[in-house]
């Protein structure tokens, strides 16, 4: 199977796993198929991926006249999201990032910033239906790092980056980054030294 059609069928499987695990597949498909895999590889990476899965939700309908920005955050509404954003690409195709991703990023750590990284690999794909399920993951997961305490403990990495935005001094320290085009590797490098 090719890289499309495996993507094609990511629309069977839910965003999440095992309680709040990141569905990596497709963005794991395409990096391998960066990385030069067969399509022989890339089935056989699919079938062994695929096991701990579970299906996508009931599709639910965006409701008419409601905000999008509406529900951001709320983890169940995935499915209205991605109904949202299925039609939302219909109608006016990529036209729609600028102002979708004007109102997601401040919500960028959406699942250990998984939303995004899975909408920036959907647009690089060219695949519409892989990016309206990587934004409504995006949106249902909305999490600004505004040093609100995670409301719970569960190990997850979004957890431990609440925890960092609420620790004295975080939003100092980030109002302090420089960002221009050597900003990836001043933080790689601290990240190391670190």
């Amino acid at each position: 199977m090719s890289l499309k059609d495996l993507l094609d069928e990511g629309v069977h499987f839910d965003a999440e796993y095992a309680g709040g695990l990141s569905n990596h597949r497709p963005m794991a498909l395409f990096a391998l198929k960066r990385l030069g895999a067969s399509d022989e590889r890339l089935a056989a990476f699919d079938a062994r991926y695929r096991t701990r899965l579970q299906p996508m939700p009931a599709a639910e309908p965006w409701p008419a006249g409601d905000a999008w920005r509406g529900r951001l955050g709320e983890p169940r509404a995935w499915p209205a999201y991605r109904s949202l954003f299925v039609e939302w690409l219909a109608h006016e195709g990529p036209d729609m990032l600028a102002p979708v991703l004007a109102g997601l990023m401040p919500g960028c750590g959406a699942a250990a910033f998984h939303g995004m990284i899975r909408s920036a690999y959907a647009v690089q794909a060219g695949h519409g239906p892989e990016l309206a399920d990587a934004l409504a993951y995006w949106a249902c997961r909305w999490l600004p790092l505004d040093g609100t305490p995670p409301a719970g403990d569960h190990g997850l990495i979004f957890e431990a980056m609440q925890r960092a935005a609420a620790a004295p001094g975080f939003g100092a320290a980030v109002a302090e980054v420089r960002l221009d085009d050597k900003t990836p590797q001043r933080l790689a490098r601290e990240a190391a030294r670190l």
